[in-house]
C-alpha cells in the first residue's frame, strides 16, 4: 500500500499541465529571411531569433525529461535516475552551454536503457498508473515534435551568425560573437539529442504496442 502511495506521489511530481508550445515564428518574423540594413540591425535581428529559439529548447527538453518521470514513475523507475531526470529544470534559455545540455542528455540515455531492461526482463510489465504512461507519452510526443520542428530554425541561425561574424564591422563582431557563443553549443547538441529522444520514443511505441496503449497519432510518424 505504501509502495503505490509513493509511486503516485512520484508521478504527480513529474506530472504537467497540457504544455501549449509558442509556435516558432517564421524566419521573417524572426529576422532570418530578410537583408537587414546596418550591423546593428543584423545583431538585433539574430538576438531576437537566438532568444526565441533557445526558449523553444528548453521548454521542449524540460517538456520531455518530466514525461519520461512519469513515464518512469509509473513502471517502477529508481529515484536515482529520476533525480537526474528532474535537472533538466534548471535549463536556462539565457544560459544554455554544451555541459548542461548533455547532462540532461545523459540522463535520457540512462532513462532510455532503463525502460529497455526494465521491459525485456519483463514483457508483460504492467504499469501502476495507466494513466500516468499514456498522458506521459503524449507529453513526450509533444515535446519531440517541437524540438524536431526547432531544427532547421537553429541550423539557419547559426549559418547566419556565421555571415554576420565574417562581415560585421570590428566593433560589432564581439556582440555576434556573443550569440554564436550561445547557438553553437546548441547546434551541436540538437542532432544527439534528437537521436536520444528518438531512441526513447522507439522503446515507448514497442511498449506500447505490445500492451495494446494507444498511441498518439504523430508518434509513429515522429520515428521516420
Amino acid at each position: 500500500m505504501l509502495s503505490r502511495i509513493l509511486i503516485a506521489l512520484t508521478i504527480c511530481l513529474f506530472a504537467q499541465t497540457p504544455v501549449s508550445f509558442a509556435q516558432l515564428p517564421s524566419l521573417s518574423q524572426l529576422g532570418l529571411g530578410k537583408t537587414s540594413s546596418t550591423p546593428s540591425a543584423v545583431i538585433a535581428d539574430l538576438t531576437k531569433a537566438k532568444d526565441q529559439v533557445a526558449s523553444n529548447y528548453v521548454q521542449s527538453s524540460q517538456t520531455m525529461s518530466n514525461a519520461l518521470g512519469s513515464i518512469l514513475s509509473s513502471l517502477g523507475g529508481n529515484n536515482d535516475l529520476l533525480g537526474k531526470l528532474a535537472a533538466a529544470k534548471n535549463l536556462q534559455p539565457a544560459n544554455l552551454t554544451s555541459g548542461s545540455t548533455s547532462s540532461v542528455r545523459q540522463a535520457v540515455d540512462a532513462a532510455e536503457q532503463f525502460l529497455k531492461q526494465k521491459l525485456q526482463a519483463n514483457p508483460t510489465l504492467t504499469p501502476a498508473s495507466t494513466q500516468g504512461l499514456t498522458s506521459g507519452i503524449a507529453s513526450f510526443v509533444n515535446g519531440f515534435s517541437a524540438l524536431k520542428n526547432l531544427a532547421p530554425s537553429v541550423s539557419l541561425l547559426g549559418q547566419k551568425a556565421q555571415n554576420a561574424l565574417a562581415t560585421a564591422p570590428l566593433q560589432d563582431k564581439m556582440g555576434v560573437q556573443g550569440i554564436l557563443s550561445q547557438v553553437l553549443p546548441l547546434a551541436q547538441s540538437l542532432p544527439q539529442d534528437l537521436a536520444s529522444y528518438k531512441a526513447v520514443l522507439s522503446t515507448l511505441v514497442s511498449f506500447a504496442s505490445s500492451h495494446h496503449i494507444q498511441l498518439p497519432a504523430a508518434a509513429q510518424a515522429l520515428l521516420k
